[in-house]
């Protein structure tokens, strides 16, 4: 049979199709997006976020990420790990 894909690939490859699409979120949210993916998803905030969610939402809207805007620094305290806070914020100012 055909291999289930993992809760982490399902949710790799949404952020790879959303990936230069123009989401309804926020600007930051699109940020976190690209910057996971430019780190090839080989960061911890993601494992976070794959562990947040929860399977029956992974295919649904994603609205706990409306409403932020471009305030980063509100997203990163809310969805960036502490370690990776900076690197997520100076990728934000550099491809804003």
């Amino acid at each position: 049979g055909e291999l289930i894909p993992s809760k982490k690939d399902r949710i790799k490859n949404i952020f790879l199709n959303l990936h230069r699409s123009d989401s309804d979120w926020s600007f930051a949210a699109d940020k976190f997006v690209q910057w996971c993916i430019s780190k090839d998803f080989q960061v911890e905030s993601f494992d976070n976020f794959v562990e947040w969610l929860d399977d029956d939402r992974i295919d649904s809207v994603w609205d706990f990420w409306f409403g932020y805007g471009d305030d980063f620094e509100k997203f990163a305290d809310d969805w960036v790990s502490d370690e990776e806070r900076e690197e997520y914020l100076e990728y934000c100012r550099e491809h804003a």
